[in-house]
């Protein structure tokens, strides 16, 4: 599995689109209410919810980098497109411990938009520099999954853009890539996109488990 960007979808995924997303991911996690804030409220409502507001962030920021974000709906899924390329947003784990190359999208053929769903004996999909022995199960591209790992508590904790590699009954089963575009492990929690060294980061920037939980914002509201 390659961690860099194939040249054929670097113009439209430059660093300053892949920082647009962490940034945007990071506030949407920010801003999902907690579980102290809604009786009720669990994890599996904060993923849903993580998935539904994804589109108002994502929009916003990366406009302000100059780039016009196409969303729509497709069977109740989000589907975005950037400079003709097309990808999902998805949640692959809610731990520091999760490994990009075993974490893949829980939500049935959302990342997909339907494409192989039906393919019950597995597809391999298009993609560059393909073994010569195998050959792709359709001439379709490949959506890319902007995966992202997190939870209430902590916040996010990394965040990849990747693309399909093996879909089987249309679940991904393996990626052809992950480019890491932001990871806990290391320290710093950065990894360039290009596959170079890690940027500079503050410490007070550092991804790790948090040792206080997030305060919720009604609290904060409340003691002013």
């Amino acid at each position: 599995m390659r961690t860099t960007i194939p040249d054929d979808l670097a113009a439209a995924f430059p660093q300053s689109v892949l920082d647009a997303f962490v940034g945007a991911l990071r506030a949407l996690y920010d801003n999902i209410p907690t579980s102290d804030e809604f009786a009720g409220f669990d994890n599996t409502c904060f993923g849903l919810a993580l998935y539904r507001m994804a589109p108002e962030e994502l929009r916003p920021a990366l406009r302000s980098e100059g780039h016009s974000l196409k969303v729509r709906s497709e069977d109740n899924a989000w589907v975005y497109e950037l400079d003709g390329v097309t990808f999902s947003c998805q949640r692959v784990g809610s731990t520091s411990d999760v490994e990009i190359r075993r974490a893949f999208p829980r939500n049935y053929r959302a990342p997909l938009h339907g494409m192989y769903g039906n393919d019950a004996m597995g597809a391999w999909l298009p993609f560059p520099g393909l073994d010569r022995d195998r050959e792709a199960s359709s001439d379709a591209p490949a959506p890319l999954v902007l995966a992202h790992v997190g939870n209430e508590e902590d916040g996010l904790l990394a965040a990849y853009l990747c693309q399909p590699r093996w879909v089987e009954n249309g679940h991904i089963r393996s990626w052809g890539f992950a480019v890491p575009l932001l990871e806990c492990s290391g320290g710093t929690g950065v990894a360039s996109a290009r596959g170079g060294p890690a940027p500079d980061v503050p410490p007070a920037e550092q991804i790790g488990r948090a040792a206080v939980r997030r305060k919720s914002r009604l609290a904060e509201e409340g003691a002013e």
